[in-house]
């Protein structure tokens, strides 16, 4: 009997394959060889997959297979419900916002090279934006009055102790904090942030 492709593509990234299946699907994806509409199918489904497995906390194996998996602008849909939550915005608007984090247009960018998009203003207190920053560069610090919540999207940052958060991490500056994060080495960084303005009590 035949493996239906969409079970092989499934196996795959949850890390349960034998070599020849590996093979076979690294196969299609590396080349885009279909070789039949069920396999094109199978490939299709690789977000859906990974949309229902990641949040179940997978290995690292298996997380590492689904997110080489996810390429273009789906990429980021894995956070789709915890930016929904982080962001008190429902899936639809969370949807659009991690798929179009890779437009043109809304973007002011830094002399360091890192880019800020404004996303929601003034929405209980708050502001959010997604920033984009290159390998050696380091995020904008907190303006003073302000608290942080940072969502990791893409990429590593370390902060001031050494300590590096990756893809999911959730990191907070408090108010009055001046926390340093540095975008490490592999690539660009895209985080989330969620700014808080605090009155001043002085």
């Amino acid at each position: 009997m035949t493996t239906r492709p969409e079970d092989l593509m499934a196996g795959y990234l949850l890390g349960e394959l034998f070599a020849d299946e590996r093979v076979r699907i690294e196969a299609i994806m590396g080349t885009g060889a279909v070789t039949s509409p069920e396999e094109g199918s199978a490939l299709a489904t690789v977000h859906s997959v990974a949309l229902y497995t990641i949040p179940t906390k997978p290995s690292p194996r298996v997380r590492e297979n689904l997110m080489a998996s996810l390429t273009g602008r789906m990429r980021l849909l894995p956070f789709r419900d915890r930016i929904a939550k982080f962001l008190e915005v429902d899936i639809d608007s969370a949807y659009t916002i991690l798929t179009t984090v890779d437009h043109r247009v809304g973007w002011t960018q830094a002399d360091d090279g890192v880019r800020t998009r404004l996303i929601m203003s003034g929405r209980r207190d708050h502001d959010a934006s997604l920033l984009r920053a290159p390998a050696g560069s380091v995020l904008p610090r907190p303006a003073a009055g302000t608290s942080a919540e940072l969502f990791v999207l893409q990429g590593e940052l370390r902060d001031d102790e050494g300590e590096i958060a990756g893809a999911g991490a959730l990191l907070r500056r408090p108010l009055g904090s001046r926390y340093r994060h540095e975008v490490q080495d592999g690539g660009e960084a895209i985080v989330l942030a969620l700014t808080r303005e605090h009155a001043d009590e002085s």
